[in-house]
């Protein structure tokens, strides 16, 4: 019996990328087996049926590792459960999250929980490129609105040779002429998340490196496209949190003509106390326009908007930042023993 199960294989930096979808975790929205080598992930991706009370997305995603993906069995009597993640597990959850979490609508208000689970890792081949493949899969297939797929890959430079997801083998026997060792995520040839360590690496190199890799990601972008598009679910309408155009006119008009003048200040102190007091004004300025407490988390949310729409613009198109300095100027830096 295959349990309805679905497979899917292509080639990434020499060695197979296998996707497996069945009925296996068919509650999940959607569940997926991912495995490159000998490493394998299962990814499942849970919305829930209501929305949640609160002015942020609630998007969990959890890492877990497991001692059997080596062999290991812990053999006392009383312990049969592994404790908290370790700093490993919790810094690979966060690569994840910081690859998909901007490309959910930050208005959805259902819960939202990926869970990734390590079934095999054979010590060689990074977990990190499979966990990611297989959550992107997994969101891309399922009726969960989300804006992917998304894709990621290891970029390291041994010596003058860029290699693609380096075994653990390779990392090992290049220690000494490891330039830099990298994670990088990202879709339409666009760069949307990087892990990275290195030593005084030239900006060049590392943007060269990154070119080439945005082409092996592409590779893995059209292989996960093909798989979304043959077994997909239709995306959910799902009800996004969204103020009324009257307290966003209203909140927009204010910060006009008076977010500038708070924002940019050289000293981080009295720029705080700025924002401070610009917030204080902004919330009697709308209660005097009839607005009541019940909206004031959405006005906390429209200024945050405000003042990052306002620090990126100024940034991209002025060369110009909230303490004065242009983006090739570092903070003054100072050090006493």
């Amino acid at each position: 019996m295959d349990l309805n199960r679905k497979s899917f294989e292509t080639e990434i930096a020499g060695r197979p990328l296998k996707i497996e979808v069945s009925r296996l975790a068919e509650q999940a929205n959607a569940a997926v087996i991912a495995t490159y080598g000998d490493t394998s992930i299962l990814a499942t991706v849970v919305m829930g049926k209501e929305d949640k009370e609160g002015d942020f997305m609630p998007l969990v995603v959890d890492y877990e590792e497991k001692y059997y993906a080596v062999g290991k069995i812990l053999g006392s009597q009383y312990v049969r459960r592994e404790g908290r993640p370790s700093q490993n597990a919790i810094l690979s959850g966060r690569v994840i999250d910081r690859a998909i979490r901007p490309l959910f609508d930050n208005r959805i208000r259902r819960p939202i929980q990926i869970t990734t689970t390590t079934i095999s890792y054979d010590e060689e081949n990074d977990p990190d490129f499979v966990a990611l493949t297989a959550v992107s899969v997994a969101l891309g297939i399922s009726d969960i609105p989300w804006s992917g797929p998304i894709a990621g890959l290891a970029v390291a430079k041994f010596g003058d040779k860029i290699v693609f997801n380096p075994t653990e083998s390779e990392i090992r026997e290049h220690e000494s002429d490891c330039k830099f060792l990298s994670f990088v995520a990202g879709l339409d040839t666009q760069v949307n998340m990087i892990e990275f360590e290195g030593y005084e690496v030239g900006e060049e190199e590392v943007i060269s490196a990154y070119t080439e890799a945005m082409k092996e990601i592409d590779k893995i972008l059209a292989f996960e496209k093909n798989i979304i598009s043959e077994i997909g679910k239709p995306k959910a309408d799902v009800a996004l949190a969204e103020p009324s155009d009257e307290l966003k006119s209203a909140v927009s008009e204010f910060l006009s003509g008076h977010l500038a003048e708070a924002l940019f200040k050289k000293d981080k102190v009295e720029r705080d106390d700025s924002l401070a007091s610009l917030k204080k004004d902004l919330f009697v300025s709308l209660e005097e326009k009839g607005f009541t407490e019940g909206d004031l988390p959405v006005v906390e949310r429209l200024l945050e908007a405000g003042i990052d729409e306002m620090v990126h613009k100024e940034a991209l198109e002025n060369d110009r930042r909230v303490d004065g300095r242009a983006l090739s100027e570092v903070r003054e830096l100072y050090a006493e023993t």
